[in-house]
């Protein structure tokens, strides 16, 4: 699983780096002793991490958290939301089947999706579509079925692309290049981990608001390592996702915590792209 996930924090830091006019990455905040009246803030949905609300409020104590063994199974959806998902569905599967062959691919995720693909198939050895798959389920219990497009659990937790709808027709709610990588935790909630820059790295928790259509930040921790150089480096902290020193206070976190953080994911029950041919 480490592997995986030092893998995907790779991708999406060369996503950071490649991705010319790309707005900023949103905000995302791990949080030890938060302030006494905190504001939680509506982000952009590109913004990525997630919620923590029924956790140990120290970091530091789950650096040996586990994965929950356990598949969650999908709702059972109406024929009009199977319509509503199915084109995009085979959208992505082709681009799963042949990842080079569609280099102008400039749909809601398919660029991040697409440089993701290449990179797991020249990382694993194996079919991008053996690897990747999708899900249709309501992970926030508002009665919109959720389609999640991410690795089956053979090769991690954290998800590619997140869609709900709006009006009948998908929306993305998660997926672009440089909205760093979210893996589900419950109801609804999202860990975040991924890059602001080549020196900033950042965690934390985000929830769905309740219409399903964006990410909210609960808390959010992030680091600036410049030059390499971890000696003297202090973890800060806000609930905004706010990447900025300014917007934030210094968190009660090692580096060495902020380095082992990983909370109880749970998986999905992916359906692997190459199984819809």
């Amino acid at each position: 699983m480490k592997r995986w996930i030092t893998l995907y924090l790779s991708l999406l830091l060369l996503a950071v780096l490649t991705a010319c006019g790309q707005t900023e990455n949103t905000e995302q905040t791990p949080a030890t002793d938060p302030p006494a009246s905190e504001e939680v803030t509506e982000v952009n949905t590109k913004e990525n991490t997630k919620d923590n609300t029924d956790m140990d409020t120290n970091p530091d104590a789950w650096s040996g958290a586990t994965f929950v063994d356990c598949d969650l199974q999908p709702v059972s959806v109406s024929a009009s939301t199977d319509t509503a998902y199915d084109e995009l569905i085979e959208r992505f599967r082709a681009l799963a089947v042949n990842p080079y062959g569609f280099p102008t691919a400039d749909g809601a995720g398919e660029q991040n999706f697409l440089i993701i693909a290449q990179e797991m198939g020249e990382g694993w050895g194996y079919e991008p579509s053996d690897m990747i798959g999708y899900a249709i389920q309501d992970l926030n219990d508002d009665g919109v079925p959720e389609l999640v497009i991410g690795p089956t659990r053979e090769y991690g937790a954290y998800l590619i692309a997140l869609f709900t709808l709006v009006d009948g027709k998908p929306q993305l709610i998660f997926g672009e290049v440089g909205d760093g990588s979210y893996a589900y935790l419950q109801d609804g909630r999202f860990f975040y981990s991924g890059y602001h820059s080549a020196s900033e790295i950042g965690q934390g928790f985000y929830h769905l608001t309740d219409d399903g259509t964006a990410l909210i930040c609960d808390e959010f921790y992030f680091v600036q390592i410049l030059d390499g150089d971890e000696s003297d480096v202090t973890v800060y902290y806000n609930t905004t996702g706010s990447w900025d020193i300014e917007d934030s206070q210094e968190a009660d976190m090692s580096l060495e915590g902020f380095w082992a953080w990983e909370p109880e994911y749970e998986y999905l029950s992916m359906i692997p792209f190459s199984a819809t041919d």
